[in-house]
């Protein structure tokens, strides 16, 4: 496993790539990797491509140093079995949960209502997030971790998740503002109001989570808009 120095933080002023060093160069080449699965998500979606790779590549380098840490299986055979409640764990290189899948499924279900004017057009792009045929509970969250582990359907959720978000921003905020307040939502989770991503944002989490000194973490958010700014 990566073994990340513990050094102190000064908000505004870490070198995150020399700071994360090989974990930072990974998860640059996984993009180039991936290139044309990122362009195709923008271009379909019509997000900007640097957008959505700023929002995940904390992700990746969490992915990148905690890797070895990741055991899934037994995870994904309990949520299939019981839902959220049993298992909610991260999967793939976005490290998404079952549980945002759901909520993230949900909101293009509630916004792709065709008979209510009140919701958007923007979700009909993701009708099917929320299309399982006639599956059963437990079928259906069987192929939502399928999905899951399918970069091509985490992009998905990831438009998603970005395209909703968005509309609920300033509209006076800058670009770099604007990919903080998205990232910050994204690590805290799409349930958490305003006041309490706040006061998270406040409490540095990254990338061994709020049991870990903050002493020795960064902001998800101030990660994902050095990136964005690169």
């Amino acid at each position: 496993m990566l073994i990340v120095p513990l050094l102190a933080f000064t908000p505004g002023k870490t070198d995150f790539a020399a700071y994360y060093g090989p974990a930072y160069t990974d998860a640059v080449s996984f993009f180039a990797k991936n290139r044309l699965s990122f362009q195709k998500a923008a271009n379909e979606y019509n997000i900007r491509e640097k957008n959505l790779k700023s929002i995940v590549f904390p992700e990746l380098l969490r992915y990148n140093i905690l890797q070895n840490l990741i055991e899934t299986k037994a995870l994904e055979l309990l949520y299939v079995k019981g839902g959220t409640k049993a298992a909610d764990f991260s999967i793939g290189h976005f490290q998404m949960k079952p549980s945002f899948a759901e909520t993230v499924e949900a909101i293009a279900a509630d916004n792709d209502d065709k008979n209510d004017k009140k919701n958007d057009e923007w979700a009909e792009d993701f009708h099917a997030l929320c299309s399982y045929g006639n599956l059963d509970e437990k079928s259906i969250r069987a192929k939502r971790v399928e999905r899951l582990s399918s970069l091509e359907w985490q992009l998905k959720y990831l438009a998603c998740f970005y395209r909703y978000t968005e509309r609920q921003l300033n509209k006076t905020l800058s670009p770099s503002e604007k990919i903080q307040k998205i990232a910050a939502r994204y690590n805290c989770g799409l349930q958490r109001t305003e006041a309490e991503i706040e006061k998270l944002m406040k409490r540095p989490s990254f990338p061994y989570g709020y049991s870990v000194d903050p002493k020795i973490q960064h902001n998800y958010s101030d990660v994902a808009v050095y990136f964005f700014l690169m």
